[in-house]
This record gives structure tokens, sequence and C-alpha cells, in this order.
């Protein structure tokens, strides 16, 4: 029996819809199914109202072994648009995604996994930061409460995410080891919201 659902929830521009929905549909589930433990996989998109989120997908694993095997980026293959992407996923990241993935990974919960073409960045099911997997992209991407937002944007270093902006996530670009480590104050906090908002949510269902 299934004992683990991971939950990925997307917003696609609409010129891209299509070509989301066929790598989706034909390409990245099959090869999910195809996984030892994998139990099954669903879509849902969403019709009515303007949810920041208008596609999720619930994955369904066997186990919580099962669960870290896919997740581990180091286990990953067959993603990327290219050689290098490849096998910078196999490696668990280079340069800098490589350095934030080594600290970030030894913090206390902390589950990193690629999708759509970012390194995410989870404690439990909540997406707290993420980083690009292509060493040219350096935009990198932090959930803040409303009061770290403001002072993050108000220091001049991040700007608001064009379309996430509203839910705490801000942006700064990040291209090298020096501006890697003066981000990593905002980073923990945004790590220790994530944290809080999981301990609480389970002390709740439990």
């Amino acid at each position: 029996m299934a004992t683990v659902l991971f939950i990925v929830k997307a917003t696609i521009p609409r010129k891209r819809e299509a070509a989301f929905n066929r790598w989706y549909n034909y390409k990245h589930c099959p090869q999910f199914l195809r996984y030892p433990g994998a139990v099954s996989a669903r879509r849902y998109k969403a019709i009515l109202g303007e949810d920041t989120y208008r596609y999720m997908a619930v994955y369904e694993v066997q186990d919580e072994k099962t669960f870290l095997a896919i997740a581990s980026p180091r286990r990953v293959r067959g993603l990327g648009a290219g050689r290098r992407t490849r096998r910078s996923l196999e490696k668990g990241g280079t340069g800098t995604a490589g350095a934030l993935n080594e600290i970030l990974g030894a913090w206390s919960g902390v589950k990193i996994t690629p999708m759509f073409g970012r390194w995410g960045y989870f404690v439990g099911p909540r997406l707290f930061a993420c980083f690009p997997l292509r060493a040219k992209d350096t935009d990198l991407w932090i959930r803040l409460t409303r009061e770290d937002q403001r002072r993050a944007l108000d220091s001049g270093a991040f700007v608001p995410h064009p379309r996430l902006g509203g839910k705490g996530w801000v942006i700064r670009h990040v291209e090298g080891l020096r501006e890697a480590g003066a981000t990593l104050s905002w980073l923990k906090k945004s790590y220790e919201t994530a944290r809080q908002i999981v301990e609480r949510e389970n002390r709740e269902e439990s």
C-alpha cells in the first residue's frame, strides 16, 4: 500500500501549456511510473478562480525510502535540455548550484529535487527556495514572510517575483559563490519559516 504522497504545483504561461502537457503526459509521467516503487501519478488543472498555481501533480509511492530515492538529485537520469545539464544533475549540481545544494542539503529536514528546470528546496511538502539547473541562469527564488520580504526588497538586493510576489517570493541573481554566501541569511529565514509551518501543520493533523 502506498504511504507517501508528493505534490508539485506550477503555473505555466498559456503559450507553453500545450508543450508542457505533452511533456508531462507522454514523457515525465511514464518515466516516473517505470521507477520501482512508484504507484501512481495524477494531474489536476484549476478551472475556476485565479489561483496562483494552475497545475498540480500528485505522485504516489510505496514508502519514504522510495520517495527519497526518486527525489534525490544524484539519482536523476534523462532530465535537462543538454549534456551539460544532465551531467550537473548527476553530480548533484555544479558551481553555484552545487555549493547551494551542499549547504542547504545539510540543514535538518531539507530535501532537494530537480523540478521544472530548477533545484527545488523543500521542508516536507513546502517549497521555500529554488535555483536554476542551467549554469547560465542565475535567478535564485526565495519565499519569505511579508515582513522579511519587505526588508529584503528594501535592501536593494532583491526584486519581487513577477508572478509570485504576492505569496512572499523574491528574486536575487546569484552569479558566484560570494553572492551565494550573501543570500544565506535570507535562505535561513525562509527555511525556518517553512519548518515552523510544516511542524504546526503536523501537530494539527495529529
